[in-house]
């Protein structure tokens, strides 16, 4: 019980110094630049490709698909037979 304690102590001031750290932080505000609707299912994973030109997108429908990230066009469509498909990002 007192190690459940101990943790709860210690997950509450990890929260709390996060918090703090980032509301101390001057950044600007986030503001939505595109949206793409296009997925019939959640989406699990989204990635740049290396020339940062491209954006990679998976879903739980089993589709990944390329976007041109300055106009927002859909390139290519990958369907995959799986049911949770994530990607993981280049270097």
């Amino acid at each position: 019980m007192r190690k459940l304690w101990l943790i709860g102590i210690a997950t509450t001031l990890l929260a709390t110094s996060l918090l703090w750290l980032f509301s101390s932080l001057s950044l600007k505000p986030l503001r939505l630049i595109r949206t793409w609707k296009a997925h019939k299912s959640l989406v699990t994973s989204l990635t740049f490709l290396p020339d940062d030109q491209c954006l990679l997108s998976a879903s739980w429908d089993g589709t990944v698909r390329v976007w041109k990230v300055n106009d927002g066009t859909k390139m290519d469509e990958l369907f995959l037979a799986v049911s949770q498909l994530v990607l993981y990002s280049f270097s």
